[in-house]
């Protein structure tokens, strides 16, 4: 009977440490893993998430939800420089992951990495069902809107996307350009005007002011006593100076507001791309 007893409890206690030791494996194991990299991603542990993601690769190798929490672990780090490289490396690895690509695609977008758009979306065979969406944006992205408008008749409409691609192309259809060549010919001819026409009507005058009160007091000052005027000659350097400026200002400007405008529009493209992903 003891011996019965004794046997009964070795098993018992043999089926504990069995199970004991298929949890402290467990620890190990690929999913637990996972939680484990979200956990220091939440807590801002960005490094020792990046170190624990190379381990589970070397462990059990390449795999979509590694490639993409390494990803998303550089981007919430703050380092646009090393996210740059490693979506770079991604490409060169010919990895084919479709939520890294998404995810990558879409940090290209963000950070305006319009190169490496066009790389992932022409690589990577994944993508083979949104090459026309993430074309048409990317054409948009990069002011081809004729290209763009080719590329609408071949989209799916079915696919959810936040903003109309019709109404998207529209608007960058409808956006008129400044030449900053013209504000500078303008500002020439009249100074400020060349920022009027860039849309900085306040600025453009003060510029008119400035130049034209400099002029008028180095005029007043050669006209009472001629070249010899030391008064006259600092105005007319104080004058020459601004009214170069107001002339390169003029440049500028029209430079300026181009940029500005044609940002806005690729903030909403920006929107769109995430938009589209996350449908």
């Amino acid at each position: 009977m003891k011996t019965i007893i004794k046997h009964a409890i070795i098993g018992v206690l043999l089926v504990i440490g069995y199970h004991h030791n298929i949890k402290a494996q467990d620890i190990f194991g690929f999913s637990s893993s996972i939680q484990y990299v979200h956990h220091l991603i939440e807590t801002n542990e960005y490094l020792k998430a990046q170190t624990e993601l190379k381990r589970m690769e070397a462990e059990f190798g390449k795999s979509d939800t590694i490639a993409y929490l390494f990803l998303l672990s550089m981007e919430k780090a703050g380092k646009p420089s090393l996210l740059k490289l490693e979506i770079e490396k991604y490409l060169r690895d010919g990895n084919d992951f479709e939520q890294t690509n998404e995810y990558a695609i879409m940090m290209c977008f963000s950070h305006d990495w319009p190169d490496l758009v066009h790389k992932l979306y022409r690589s990577k065979t994944s993508l083979i069902a949104d090459s026309n969406w993430i074309a048409f944006y990317y054409d948009i992205y990069q002011q081809d809107t004729s290209s763009a408008k080719n590329r609408i008749i071949h989209l799916d409409t079915q696919y959810f996307t936040c903003t109309s691609p019709e109404l998207l192309l529209q608007r960058y259809r409808n956006l008129v350009l400044k030449r900053p060549g013209l504000a500078a010919g303008l500002s020439a001819i009249i100074p400020g005007l060349g920022k009027v026409y860039a849309k900085q009507p306040k600025n453009g005058l003060v510029t008119f002011f400035t130049v034209g009160a400099l002029g008028f007091q180095a005029a007043s000052g050669l006209a009472l006593k001629g070249v010899t005027s030391i008064y006259g000659w600092i105005y007319v350097g104080a004058a020459s100076v601004f009214y170069l400026g107001n002339i390169y200002g003029g440049y500028y400007a029209a430079k300026r507001y181009n940029q500005h405008h044609i940002q806005l529009i690729r903030n909403e493209v920006k929107t769109a791309v995430n938009c589209y992903f996350n449908r």
